[in-house]
């Protein structure tokens, strides 16, 4: 962020000095001709690269403000949703979304794997896993805790994975692939 700024603060103070040397140079010239127009000529270089710097400037700090702005209110909204889930704790049974009460504190890697396993069980929509494995703990695209359970296919004796699910602490998941 701040990066850009300084650079494109240092090449307009680098071409105010190589355009101010330049502008010395025609300006001690004895012949008036040459001096002359090489003069107007460093004048109107000088001004264009300086527009033009200053524009990208503007430009940078234009981007950085306003990415900022945008990635704070995105954290901003992101913790709000996170410190609502702390704030009201439910301590009664929460429905999932295959209509399964689970509590949310009791939730470990063996209750996941049984959450997506009943409730594939139960609908058959997904015939070609022969296994649910935990796979560990992480945090999902908005920073809550989740467990991941893998879905596996047998393949000669191998176990191999073909489906990817993150159950979350509220006894919910989604299928990732």
């Amino acid at each position: 962020m701040l990066w850009g700024e300084i650079l494109v603060g240092g090449l307009i103070v680098l071409t105010i000095i190589i355009f101010y040397f330049t502008y010395v140079h025609y300006a001690r010239l004895r012949n008036g001709r040459t001096g002359y127009y090489g003069l107007i000529r460093t004048i109107k270089i000088a001004r264009r690269v300086l527009i033009g710097l200053v524009v990208i400037l503007v430009g940078v700090i234009g981007y950085d403000h306003f990415s900022y702005a945008a990635q704070s209110t995105q954290t901003t909204s992101a913790a709000k949703q996170h410190s609502n889930k702390v704030v009201k704790p439910k301590r009664h049974q929460v429905t999932t979304s295959h209509k399964k009460k689970v509590k949310k504190s009791t939730l470990t890697g063996k209750r996941a794997v049984y959450i997506v396993q009943h409730y594939y069980e139960r609908t058959q929509t997904q015939t070609n896993v022969d296994q649910y494995q935990f796979l560990g703990k992480k945090r999902d695209d908005t920073e809550s805790l989740v467990y991941e359970v893998g879905g596996f296919q047998n393949n000669t004796g191998q176990l191999q994975q073909i489906h990817d699910y993150e159950v979350h602490s509220d006894g919910k998941f989604d299928e990732i692939y």
